[in-house]
């Protein structure tokens, strides 16, 4: 019977999460690009819009990205 040396599974293993969590954190970037954008457009839509001055100005800016993280705040660019 053929055993399997733990340091070649535990490597392995280790591989298969790294790629796992890589996957995992690109599909969450996207979903955090989607829902920035959908909830900017959202403002526009809803705002008051006397002017549309203030409407117009709802944006989405990237503010910090890493390997594991995205931060994508909606803000209002003049008010």
């Amino acid at each position: 019977m053929a055993g399997i040396d733990v340091d070649s599974l535990a490597a392995e293993l280790a591989a298969g999460l790294a790629e796992y969590s890589d996957s995992v954190t690109e599909v969450i970037k996207k979903a955090v690009d989607d829902v920035s954008k959908s909830t900017a457009l959202e403002l526009k839509n809803t705002s008051p819009k006397r002017t549309g001055a203030y409407a117009k100005d709802w944006a989405a800016k990237q503010a910090y990205e890493d390997r594991r993280s995205k931060r994508k705040p909606v803000y209002n660019k003049k008010h």
